[in-house]
């Protein structure tokens, strides 16, 4: 028992040490990351906005995409505000991958929600940051 410990803590390491280099590798790794939330920000603050094209070049499904949006979706607004930039460059990257449009074709009305939560969450973060940095300007 304690060797498959191990074994999962070795595989995690290997997989939050860099971003990964295609589709498959993500959604292997991102299963692996099933139910461990920090881990999936961790990986996906791995992923460069400029290295998003290279991972999704040819490959984009819906599971994956809501898994990627419900990840950002679940953390807090000290998060966004933080990471807004990050996250601003990385869904324009995610949009402008080749298979972003197909997949977003076949998405339930559900999955659709989840998309319009998070471009709700994203321009909420925006406009909060722009009032603040308005009144710091006073």
């Amino acid at each position: 028992m304690k060797s498959s410990s191990v074994v999962i803590k070795a595989r995690d390491t290997l997989a939050l040490a860099a971003a990964p280099t295609n589709f498959y590798q993500f959604e292997r790794d991102m299963k692996s990351f099933k139910n461990e939330l920090e881990k999936r920000i961790q990986y996906l603050e791995n992923i460069k906005p400029k290295d998003v094209k290279a991972v999704f070049r040819s490959d984009l499904e819906a599971e994956p995409l809501m898994v990627i949006l419900k990840t950002f979706l679940q953390q807090d607004s000290a998060w966004f505000a933080s990471h807004q930039d990050y996250l601003s460059s990385f869904m324009g990257a995610l949009v402008a991958v080749e298979p972003f449009e197909m997949c977003c074709e076949f998405l339930d009305d559900g999955e659709k929600e989840t998309v319009r939560t998070l471009v709700n969450k994203i321009e909420n973060s925006q406009n909060i940051k722009k009032r603040f940095t308005d009144i710091a300007e006073i």
